[in-house]
């Protein structure tokens, strides 16, 4: 009897030990995947290369340095350009020191605040929200990378015979990397109006942006000028004069210091969807990168 109960307990133990080294493996096998997960998984997608860059900036990189510093910053706040391009529309009857009074008021970044000088450029980015947003993306996350791709198609333009200086703007070559494009008068900015897809002797198109005013020829043709002095003497502190690019240090510039943009940025958004970059999608009109932008162009 005491026998038996012996075998008993061995083969019980036995049985015990047999269960628990065959769930180890299996118990291993589960967690492989928690232990294999990076941590620092961002999911926003490969960087932009050089090309698609220059295919981005093309529509503003031959505005006069501050109206491409005011774009530039203004493009990570897709939402506010949007609501801003809806209010100038409708308050398209207010000019000058009311203007100027009227959008200091506003809960708007500053450099979309100084668009509003420019309801053409301003409008522009309202009807593209989907590139505006891509563009604001890849300023903020390769803003380097971005200027450099300006001065690249500021240079194609120079070789192509179809960046000049004239009456509306001034074009110097500070060096054979760095481009500048001022006003010809300080007190009066002209918009170029150009195609992108001929100017730059190169045929450009830009995913996702579309304009009713690109003109058809070489040349780069300007609107109206807008005078920024007169509009500015009311006193606000966010107009045309306090931006403008830091070719060196390859950053925005707004009152004197590096200015990136939307502190918050998470890959841009306009209403209740997520845009981040990472290739056009000709289907829905939208850049897309893990998300897409709610809206198509």
């Amino acid at each position: 009897m005491a026998a038996t109960i012996a075998l008993q307990k061995s083969l019980s133990i036995s049985l015990s030990l047999l269960l628990v080294l065959a769930t180890m493996p299996l118990r291993a096998t589960a967690q492989e995947p928690a232990s294999t997960e990076p941590s620092d998984y961002s999911g926003q997608g490969a960087p932009l290369s050089a090309e698609e860059l220059q295919q981005l900036v093309a529509p503003i990189a031959l505005y006069p340095d501050a109206l491409v510093a005011q774009v530039l910053g203004a493009a990570t706040f897709p939402d506010e350009i949007a609501d801003a391009a809806s209010w100038l529309q409708q308050h398209s009857s207010l000019t000058g020191k009311n203007l100027v009074k009227a959008v200091d008021g506003q809960p708007w970044d500053p450099s979309v605040k100084a668009l509003t000088q420019f309801p053409t450029v301003m409008g522009n980015l309202g009807k593209n929200l989907s590139w505006t947003s891509a563009l604001g993306e890849a300023y903020h996350t390769q803003s380097a990378e971005v200027m450099a791709a300006v001065q690249v198609l500021r240079a194609k333009a120079l070789a192509a015979g179809n960046l000049k200086s004239g009456s509306q703007i001034k074009v110097v070559t500070e060096s054979p990397q760095v481009i500048v494009i001022q006003p010809a008068n300080p007190q009066v900015v002209y918009v170029p109006m150009y195609n992108p897809a001929v100017v730059y002797g190169y045929p450009y198109v830009t995913p996702g942006y579309s304009t009713a005013t690109v003109v058809a020829a070489a040349a780069i043709a300007f609107g109206v000028g807008i005078a920024v002095g007169a509009m500015m003497s009311g006193g606000a502190t966010w107009g045309y004069s306090y931006w403008n690019c830091n070719w060196h240090s390859t950053t925005v510039v707004y009152r004197g210091v590096a200015y990136y943009g939307n502190a918050a940025w998470h890959g841009g958004y306009y209403g209740s969807s997520v845009s981040h970059y990472g290739g056009y999608n000709s289907a829905t009109g939208t850049y897309t990168r893990g998300a897409s932008v709610s809206n198509a162009y």
